[in-house]
Order: C-alpha cells, then sequence, then structure tokens
C-alpha cells in the first residue's frame, strides 16, 4: 500500500522541477579528486557487502546459528535507522573527512572482530555498529562527492558507487573462501575499508594541491 501510494507521488512531484538540462555531461567527474572520491565509497560499500553477504556461514563458523544470525540483520535495520536520523542531527557539525576517516576505522575493528572467532555477544555488537554505520556515513559521502566535484555531477554517481561496491564485494571475497574457513571475508572487508580511508587520505592531498590553483 505504501509502495503504491509513493508512486502516486512520485508521479506529482516531478512537475515541480524544471527539465533538466539537454547538454548534461560528466566530464567533470573524470577527474582525479572525483575518481578518488568514488573509489573511496566504492570501498567502504566493498567491506559493508562482503561481511554482509557472508555473516550467516560466519556465525556458523562459530556456532551462532542461523535463526540467531537472522534475527542480527533484522535488528540491524533499526540500528540502520538510528544511524541515518544521527546523521541528520550532527552532519553539518561534523567535518567530512573525520567523520569518514572514525568511521572507516570502526568499520575495520569490526572486521578484525569478525575474523578473531568472537562470541555471541561481540557478533551482537558488531553486527548493530555495522548497521549504524552504514547508513551514518552516506550524507558525509555526498559531502565528499560535492567537495570533489562543485558541478555535483560525481553525487549523481554516488549511488552507483555504493551499488556496485555492495554488489563486487560479496563476489571478490567469495574468491578468497576456502572450504568452510570464512574468516579470509572479515579480511577482505577490513582490507576495504582500510583502502576506503586510504582513497580519502589521497583525495584530500590532491585537493589541497589544486586550492593554489
Amino acid at each position: 500500500v505504501v509502495c503504491l501510494l509513493s508512486l502516486v507521488v512520485a508521479w506529482i512531484v516531478p512537475d515541480d522541477y524544471a527539465d533538466l538540462p539537454k547538454d548534461e555531461h560528466f566530464a567533470n567527474v573524470l577527474t582525479l579528486p572525483a575518481i578518488t572520491a568514488l573509489l573511496s565509497i566504492f570501498c567502504y560499500f566493498m567491506f559493508f557487502g562482503a561481511v554482509w553477504a557472508f555473516l550467516e556461514p560466519l556465525g556458523a563458523e562459530f556456532g551462532i546459528d542461523g535463526r540467531t544470525v537472522g534475527l542480527m540483520v533484522s535488528a540491524s535495520l533499526a540500528a540502520q535507522v538510528m544511524g541515518a536520523m544521527t546523521a541528520t542531527v550532527f552532519e553539518a557539525r561534523i567535518d567530512y573527512r573525520f567523520a569518514i576517516t572514525v568511521i572507516g576505522a570502526i568499520a575495520t575493528i569490526s572486521s578484525v572482530l569478525l575474523a578473531s572467532g568472537p562470541g555471541l555477544s561481540v557478533f551482537w555488537s558488531v553486527a548493530m555498529v555495522m548497521g549504524f554505520i552504514l547508513l551514518f556515513i552516506v550524507p558525509y559521502q555526498i559531502r565528499l562527492a560535492i567537495t570533489a566535484d562543485e558541478t555535483r555531477n560525481a553525487v549523481l554517481l554516488v549511488p552507483a558507487a555504493q551499488l556496485f561496491g555492495l554488489a563486487i564485494g560479496p563476489v571478490a571475497a567469495s574468491l578468497l573462501i576456502d572450504g568452510q574457513n570464512f574468516r579470509p571475508v572479515p579480511e577482505f572487508a577490513a582490507a576495504s575499508a582500510l583502502a576506503s580511508v586510504a582513497l580519502l587520505g589521497v583525495f584530500v592531498l590532491v585537493a589541497r594541491r589544486r586550492v593554489p590553483a
């Protein structure tokens, strides 16, 4: 019912906006800052996609049954909502570089904990933290993309970078699985989170060099 009602709204809303220019292009996306920013976003969502896709077999490897892991996934949806609401309140007060770096560190630590053979309570905590940071980081990634490309063409590709990361993460992590050993999955996720922060560092350096010009 909600979906059908939203279709009605979606049909009406575009009338309030001007037509998109026909000569829209993405030339400004083909710059080092924009590419670096999008790759940082891509790597972060590779981390999340890899862990989330294999959360159940990871839990089974550590003695946690599938029903409990399914409950964690459901509960994490509430954590995602809380993360989005929190970001809405604090987004303007926190520098995007600081936020992305801290969240990247949290993502790395969470992945390392999953690879260490955690007990039930730690597994629960990691699942909730991951759910929270999933949507908490999005406004800061939007700010990153805007900073990289003031024409805001790069921002239009943020959802694509996120979805592509979510898709590639599980595929890449699956190549590292050896039999019933799923520990390489969170290890890959940790590397992806670190890569996201490293690419942010590259972006900051590149952006600073462009300021005098």
